[in-house]
């Protein structure tokens, strides 16, 4: 959502592509995979390229490259319910998030609304959003709204989505703005006297 920008020009760095041409799916080399992997390792990585470099792991795991499906493995990195605890990436984030980074925050709110992690977990998403939003994320507003428009975790509220969007909007998130205003517009309607009467 907020974060794919970035990821797609974070990965359009990486791997030294134009923005006219298609990145590609399986590292050029060995030497690419063990790159990402130092970002990946790097506590010093920022949340972003972390998460990025964890998407592409993953991608080039799932595509046969056998380093990356060691390193997955090595690192728990996989979808196994069973291993979650011991997952390097989620243990990294929650310790971020812990100390008070928002991005970390933000970050575990994706992870589970995607489902990266086995199943979507919206109940986590929601948590992890309403903590990047109180740390100043501008953008956790909005998801927080979105959950309340879809019914994703909560039940559906459009007034509360409305409250969320206008906090997003103050803090200028331009998304939250033009969520606000579709609703604005499907509520006026509903709320204008009939003519003749």
């Amino acid at each position: 959502m907020k974060r794919t920008l970035l990821s797609l020009i974070a990965l359009l760095l990486a791997t030294n592509t134009a923005f006219g041409d298609a990145a590609p799916l399986c590292p050029e080399s060995d030497n690419q995979v063990r790159n990402v992997i130092k970002d990946y390792r790097n506590p010093k990585s920022s949340t972003t390229l972390l998460v990025t470099a964890y998407k592409e792991l993953k991608d080039w795991a799932l595509e046969g490259n056998k380093l990356a499906q060691n390193f997955m493995k090595q690192e728990n990195l996989y979808n196994d319910p069973a291993l979650i605890g011991k997952n390097t990436l989620l243990k990294t984030l929650y310790k971020r998030c812990d100390s008070k980074d928002a991005d970390a925050c933000y970050s575990l709110a994706e992870l589970y609304a995607d489902g990266d992690f086995g199943n979507k977990d919206p109940q986590k998403a929601l948590t992890y959003y309403q903590k990047a939003a109180a740390l100043g994320d501008k953008f956790a507003y909005g998801e927080i709204g979105l959950m309340y428009v879809n019914g994703e975790g909560v039940e559906k509220n459009e007034a509360q989505a409305m409250e969320w969007f206008k906090k997003g909007a103050a803090a200028g998130d331009s998304i939250s703005t033009f969520r606000l205003r579709e609703l604005q517009e499907k509520k006026a309607p509903a709320e204008q006297p009939k003519e003749g009467n």
